[in-house]
């Protein structure tokens, strides 16, 4: 009994030997039950009931635990797809240029009617006022400007008409003495004069006419 209760092994051992005993036992006992007449004497049935009382329970073994599942595996991601090339463009082909017309020689123009020449301008002839037969007297010399011995030049400026008349008379450049000015001045008003010429014909001018006053010694 020490042994049993000290070593597990050996209490399983025992059992398991008590239940192939009991197993024999009433193997035996049913072969002589079978082999003998329906009258079993009162000590054989009590013989079996104390074997089938007596036999020991078994216990059951732990069961070892079944292994645990693997853990599911995560989803695989779907790999992106890839995008798919676009088509590439076709070159449209260039329309070939149109032949360029070669240029037509064109006809020269009729040569032009020279045109009629100008007549050529009338010769122009300027206005005298020196001839000797115009008589022209001189220019009157103030008495004040003889006393003082004023001197100097006037220039007039005089428009001769086609009549040989003097038309309009300026004062041109003074002599830096009024008196001697108007003096000038009032004898080209009285004076004639040869009208300009365009070819034939009298015309209207501009002269410009010096008047020098000098005193003699």
């Amino acid at each position: 009994m020490n042994i049993l209760r000290s070593d597990p092994q050996n209490r399983w051992a025992a059992r398991t030997l008590a239940v192939i005993v009991a197993t024999a036992l009433h193997l035996a006992a049913w072969q002589a039950w079978r082999n003998q007449p329906a009258a079993v004497p009162a000590r054989l049935e009590r013989a079996v009931e104390v074997a089938l009382v007596s036999q020991p329970r078994l216990v059951a073994q732990p069961q070892p635990e079944p292994p645990k599942p693997p853990p599911p595996k995560p989803p695989e991601k779907p790999l992106p797809k890839k995008p798919k090339p676009l088509p590439r463009p076709v070159p449209l082909k260039q329309a070939e240029p149109a032949p360029t017309p070669e240029p037509v020689a064109e006809a020269p123009p009729p040569p032009a009617a020279a045109a009629p020449a100008a007549p050529a301008p009338a010769p122009f002839q300027e206005a005298n006022y020196k001839a000797n037969y115009l008589q022209n007297p001189p220019p009157r010399y103030p008495s004040m400007a003889r006393e003082r011995h004023w001197q100097g030049e006037v220039l007039v400026r005089t428009r001769i008409l086609a009549d040989g008349t003097a038309g309009e008379v300026r004062l041109e450049r003074s002599s830096g003495h009024d008196v001697l000015d108007e003096a000038a001045l009032e004898a080209v008003r009285q004076w004639r004069f040869v009208a300009a010429k365009e070819g034939d014909k009298a015309v209207d001018s501009w002269v410009i006419i010096p008047i020098d006053f000098k005193l003699k010694n």
